[in-house]
């Protein structure tokens, strides 16, 4: 089976356009994170360019689409984690699939994929690191919570210093608006003014940081996972009537 490179390319390139265009609908005013995105769908083209499918064994050819397979499925979900997260796994997709593209024996590609071993799985590594955490948060359910403790950073503040969230229907709402975290790319507005503090039955307990909204999407919170910053506007609709001077 031969397949011509140009089909191969405007597949790729119809299919990260419609993640693209995904993404404005999904986070509409994430765009900062969708400038990011554009940028790399340009990288992508040039790599894709550069694979040349009809020199390739059957193995290394399907391999080229298993990789360019995983790297499609990853820019939808770039509408649901931060750029740090999803960013990584498509960088690796694309340098293998410009090693394995081109018109060489199996034995240098893998010598190379070798030589980029360890930079390669630092990428996924860095990537899983940044990705756990959120999608931990948006999957924990009501049984697995016994408390919420949310307090202010800043105590020289006046208005509420601390909020408990203890009972069922309390965790549960917290919980339900947590689901519906998006994406937001930028991270140095300010430093978070609340911590939250999620008390799991385990004993375990997370942590993360949360501060109001920029000028420009002024009823939504933002949530502070190590490098990313997520946005959620039910979680601060859900905490206002707790401290309005805040939320």
């Amino acid at each position: 089976m031969t397949v011509k490179r140009p089909s191969v390319l405007l597949v790729y390139a119809v299919v990260a356009v419609a993640a693209l265009i995904w993404r404005v609908f999904a986070v509409a005013w994430d765009w900062g994170g969708l400038f990011a995105q554009i940028m790399m769908v340009a990288f992508a083209l040039m790599a894709v360019v550069s694979v040349e499918l009809p020199s390739l064994t059957s193995f290394q050819r399907w391999l080229c689409y298993a990789l360019l397979t995983a790297s499609s499925v990853l820019w939808f979900a770039a509408a649901f984690f931060a750029v740090q997260a999803v960013a990584p796994f498509i960088i690796v997709c694309l340098i293998l699939v410009s090693i394995w593209g081109r018109n060489k024996k199996s034995r240098s590609k893998a010598f190379s994929s070798l030589v980029l071993a360890i930079p390669l799985i630092s990428l996924l590594v860095y990537g899983s690191c940044q990705a756990v955490p959120i999608y931990q948060l948006r999957h924990l359910s009501l049984r697995e919570v016994r408390a919420i403790d949310l307090k202010r950073l800043d105590a020289k503040d006046p208005g509420t210093k601390e909020i408990h969230l203890s009972s069922d229907t309390e965790i549960a709402g917290f919980l339900q608006a947590l689901k519906k975290t998006t994406p937001y790319a930028p991270n140095g507005e300010s430093n978070p003014q609340w911590q939250v503090t999620l008390v799991l039955n385990s004993g375990e307990k997370i942590y993360f940081g949360m501060e109001k909204g920029t000028l420009a999407n002024p009823n939504t919170c933002r949530l502070r996972l190590g490098v990313t910053t997520y946005q959620n506007r039910p979680l601060c609709e859900l905490l206002k009537p707790l401290a309005p001077e805040w939320f």
